[in-house]
Formats: C-alpha cells, sequence, structure tokens
C-alpha cells in the first residue's frame, strides 16, 4: 500500500519544481494484469484491468486488440482477429461502465481514443454494415437472422445477404469503418454537359497557440474575471485528472463529482477518502474555469468540451508514451536489458564531445 500523504502535503506538491514534476512523469503506467494494455485503456474497451484473460480465452487481452489494430492497419499481414476483447457485448446504449451510444458493438470510448471512428453514428461510413461487423468481422445481433434486435445495422430487409458476420463479397478497402462498401456506381456523361468551376476557398488556423498552453499551465484569469489555477503538466494530480477524464468523455448524461473522484483517487494511488471530496471540488472548479469541462446548466454534472477532450488524450499520450520512456532512455542508472536506442545515441554523442573537449585542452 503506498505511504499515506496528508493533505497539507499533497497541497505543497502543487509547488514542485520542474525535477520533481519531470521525475513524477518518468513513473510507469498502470497496467495491473501486465496484459500489454494500460488500466486506462482497459477501460475503453471495457475489459477486465485485474483480469488479462477478461474473456476467459487466449490470447490476452492485449494481443487481441492488437491483432484488431493490425488487421486493420496491415491487412495484407493477414487475418488474426479474435473478435472483441470484451466478454459478451455492449448492453446498454446508456451504461456507465460500458457505453455503447451509437449501438454499434464496439464501446464509445474505444471508438472515440483508439479507433477515431465516430461514438454516435452505427457506421461511421454511412454504408449498410456497423463499425462492429468491419472492426470486429462480427456484431451484435440478439435477435437472428430475421431481425438483429441491436441498433439498426444489420437491416431486417436485408437479412437474406448481411447477418451478424461481415459478408464474404464485401472486401478491402471496403471492410475498413472508413471507407463505405456501396456497390460500385457508373455513371454515363454526355459530351457538353460538363462545366468546370474553380473555387477559391481562404481558411483561417484556430489551432492551439502557445499562449493557449500557457494559459493552461500557469494562473490565468476567466472572461469574467474569475481566477483559473494552473493546471501544471507532469505534477501526479494534473495527470490523474487528465487520465480520469478520457474515460468519460463520450458520457451523454455527462459526470459528476461522485464519479469522477474514485478514479482519480485510484490513479493517484491513494485510498478514495485520501482524496477528499473538497480537493475534487477544487479541481472540477479549474478544469471548468481552464476549458476543459462546462457545467450542464443549474446541475452539479459536468460534460467534457470538444477542447477537453482533445487536450485530456492528447496530453495523457503525451506523457505516457513520449515523456515518460524518454526520460526513462535518458537515464543511465535505470537498469535495461537491451539499452534504449536514444540512450545510446545520446552516449555517442557524450563521448564526442568529451574527446572534442579533450583535444581543445591539448591544443591550448
Amino acid at each position: 500500500m503506498p505511504p499515506r500523504t496528508s493533505p497539507t502535503t499533497r497541497a505543497r506538491s502543487d509547488r514542485s519544481t520542474p525535477t520533481k514534476q519531470l521525475s513524477f512523469a518518468a513513473a510507469a503506467p498502470v497496467d495491473s494484469d501486465g496484459d500489454g494494455l494500460t488500466d486506462t485503456e482497459e477501460g475503453w474497451w471495457c475489459t477486465d484491468p485485474h483480469d488479462a484473460h477478461t474473456r476467459g480465452l487466449q490470447p490476452t487481452d492485449g494481443e487481441a486488440v492488437q491483432r484488431l489494430l493490425q488487421y486493420l492497419n496491415q491487412p495484407e499481414l493477414g487475418d488474426n482477429r479474435v473478435g472483441p476483447p470484451f466478454r459478451g457485448w455492449p448492453v446498454s446504449p446508456t451504461s456507465l461502465t460500458c457505453t455503447d451510444t451509437d449501438q454499434d458493438s464496439i464501446p464509445d470510448a474505444a471508438e472515440a481514443f483508439v479507433l477515431g471512428a465516430n461514438p454516435n453514428r452505427e457506421s461511421t461510413s454511412g454504408d449498410k454494415f456497423d463499425d462492429g461487423q468491419k472492426v470486429f468481422g462480427i456484431t451484435y445481433c440478439p435477435g437472428g437472422s430475421n431481425s438483429c434486435g441491436y441498433g439498426a445495422l444489420p437491416r431486417n430487409q436485408d437479412a437474406a445477404f448481411v447477418q451478424s458476420s461481415l459478408p464474404g463479397f464485401v472486401q478491402w478497402p471496403a471492410k475498413s469503418p472508413f471507407v463505405a462498401a456501396f456497390p460500385k456506381i457508373e455513371i454515363a456523361a454526355v459530351p457538353g454537359s460538363i462545366s468546370v468551376q474553380s473555387v477559391t476557398t481562404i481558411t483561417n488556423s484556430t489551432g492551439k497557440s502557445e499562449r493557449d498552453l500557457t494559459d493552461l499551465v500557469l494562473p490565468s484569469t476567466t472572461a469574467d474575471g474569475q481566477p483559473a489555477p494552473a493546471l501544471k503538466l507532469g505534477h501526479p494530480r494534473v495527470t490523474a485528472l487528465l487520465q480520469a477524464l478520457c474515460p468519460f468523455a463520450v458520457l451523454p448524461a455527462g459526470i459528476t463529482s461522485r464519479q469522477l473522484r474514485p478514479h482519480v483517487a485510484q490513479l493517484l494511488g491513494v485510498p478514495d477518502e485520501q482524496y477528499t471530496a473538497r480537493q475534487m471540488g477544487y479541481d472540477l472548479r479549474r478544469l471548468v474555469r481552464k476549458g476543459l469541462l462546462q457545467r450542464l446548466g443549474r446541475q452539479l454534472r459536468y460534460e467534457v468540451t470538444t477542447t477537453g477532450r482533445r487536450l485530456a488524450l492528447f496530453l495523457t499520450k503525451l506523457l505516457t508514451r513520449v515523456l515518460r520512456p524518454g526520460l526513462q532512455a535518458l537515464d543511465p542508472l535505470l537498469p535495461s536489458t537491451v539499452p534504449p536506442a536514444l540512450r545510446i545515441n545520446l552516449q555517442e554523442v557524450d563521448l564526442a564531445v568529451r574527446a572534442m573537449l579533450n583535444e581543445a585542452r591539448l591544443a591550448a
């Protein structure tokens, strides 16, 4: 069990030095069952973070997801999929633990954060096959061949040739959830009936700037004059907040302090009561004032904004996939069976610099 710290000690940790912040960021991501998926990613796929074999079968959850992604990104390597990595199928489009809003058999979080599909559209490409059929090769169809009974696809009128499995006549690239599998359309053009018009479109970039990042990580003031405390990147509490927002980013009913608080406490590695409701309230206020959350009317419910969803996902991936392994590679004192390529190359740079300095001293 991790050592207990008092609220006063945690409050002081918000003022940690950049060196301490980087050391916090270097901590390894949590993968409780060692299956290759972090606990956060397990939540996206609705698998058990404490059981590497959620389905009770081989392969592990991580291997099942890896095979899905390989099939979608490199179909030329063959089809080694084993269906969905979770046990059973999403049971409710409004479930708080495994949401499937569009009823395409893929959890909303996996669509939004892993696949890049539309969690609010049963067929992202707009054809007659839902995303589950294309990703898993099969979709949830409890009603049988005549009436699927879960979502609008497959359609009842297509039951003669489209059932729960993706039909064999659908071939790549139409097997991708982003490519519509419609029959080939032939158009005969009459000479002289086609005209070409040149159109110039001018756009203005509204992307995130350096100033926006500064406002996020430093104390600032909202448009109506309210103070917005800093969200210091690399600070454990801020990292836990960003990671905790990711699974809740697509909930239609919003989130509450009671729902979010235990997730933040778990990511911090402390008991729920040690991360107090008062601290959760403070964190919710600064997330709202920084634009990552917005309150739903007068309710004590919040929804993740578009900016909040993108920032939470991007910064979480930046911390867990770039900064942490990068900082570990930079530290020569950390044990490694095979030294990372970055560490080897940097050691060569160090040797070259030392040799140049030695030559300069001799010349002097």
